[in-house]
Formats: structure tokens, sequence, C-alpha cells
């Protein structure tokens, strides 16, 4: 009886998970945009040479619940944290901070999940800070 009522448990639990089958996973949301397209401290790098993923992916990075965090010592921090999530669209807040100097941003990332590539699309942006628009852009990578 015992084993019968684990087995049960265990499968539901294989079969039931989050409800969120198409998870936007946070250590791979800087593969679903391309920085240089986007509002932020990058800008001035972006060149040939010059791959942002590469770089983030060379950071120290922080991983909790919620929230990646990619810290540049002494010089640039970046936060990633899911504030909105449903089955098909989830909203990240994009942090862009300096640590010496002055700039800071923050911007809302509206991803939509495109069922017929079953792939995350970036599909539009809000600057909260320092422009605190009130509608999202559209988000066109080919700019």
């Amino acid at each position: 009886m015992i084993k019968r009522f684990l087995l049960i448990i265990v499968l539901g639990l294989l079969f039931s998970g989050n409800g969120y089958a198409n998870e936007l996973k946070l250590n791979e949301i800087i593969n679903y945009f391309n920085f240089c397209k986007i509002p932020s401290s990058f800008g001035p790098s972006c060149s040939d040479d010059f791959k942002p993923r590469d770089y983030l992916n060379g950071l120290k990075i922080t991983i909790k619940e919620n929230e990646i965090h990619y810290k540049d010592e002494g010089n640039w921090e970046y936060y990633f944290t899911i504030v909105e999530q449903t089955k098909d669209q989830i909203i990240v807040s994009f942090e862009d901070l300096a640590i010496e100097g002055n700039y800071k941003a923050r911007d809302l990332f509206k991803f939509k999940f495109n069922k017929e590539s079953s792939a995350w699309k970036l599909n539009s942006i809000k600057n909260v800070f320092p422009n605190n628009e009130t509608k999202y852009t559209p988000y066109n990578e080919k700019k």
C-alpha cells in the first residue's frame, strides 16, 4: 500500500511540473536577443571583435530563484530578474549598472514563446530608468 502511494506521488510530481513546460531558464536569457541591438552599456563596445555573450559568460555568475547576476569585479554588474511569467510570456527586468561611475539603466524585456520555432523571442522593451517609459517598444534585431 505504501509503495503504491509513493509511486502515485512520484508519478504525479514527474508529470505535473510547474505548469510552464517551455520555461525560459535564467542562464539562457542572454541567448535570446542581440545585446548590440538593445540600449545598454554594451553599445560602445559592440564590434565584430566584441562578443557580449562570451564576455558575460566569463564573469562571476550568481543564480538565485528568479535572478541571475553577472559581475565584472570593479566595473559592471548586470541583473536579469523574472518579474512575471505565464506559459507563453515572460517579463524580465534587466539592470545594467556601473560600479565605478554613474551609468545605471533598468529595462523590462517582454519575451514571448514562439510555438512554430519552439523558442523564446524577445518581443519588446520598456525602459524603466532613466526614461520611465509607459509603453513597450517592439524589439527589432535587424535594426
